[in-house]
């Protein structure tokens, strides 16, 4: 499902926000320029809400959730993830966040 969302992960850098084409429970594609070998674990912070559109005429709270992923596919513009959740509640806590997030359809 496609909802308004961004991710940031750790660059060695300023925090930045990346958009998020795709995400479900399962995976997301991030936009980025950055490319890592298949396999590569990331720690995701996905965001939706105000604070990630900074200026959007959004309305609502700016909500956040950590989870892993592991790079399953090198696109054009962008790399696709599958998440990795350590346990049920990780799992859970991540579909509740998304089944708030503006937009989204299950």
């Amino acid at each position: 499902m496609s909802i308004p969302l961004v991710a940031y992960y750790w660059t060695g850098g300023v925090p930045q926000a990346f958009d998020v084409k795709v995400v479900s429970p399962v995976g997301a594609y991030l936009v980025t320029s950055d490319r890592w070998r298949p396999g590569t674990v990331l720690r995701l912070v996905f965001q939706y809400g105000v604070a990630s559109r900074p200026g959007s005429p959004e309305a609502g709270e700016a909500a956040m959730q950590m989870v892993r992923a592991r790079i399953v596919h090198i696109g054009v513009d962008g790399v696709g993830v599958r998440l990795v959740y350590l346990n049920k509640h990780e799992r859970k806590s991540f579909r509740q966040f998304l089944a708030r997030a503006p937009g989204w359809v299950a």
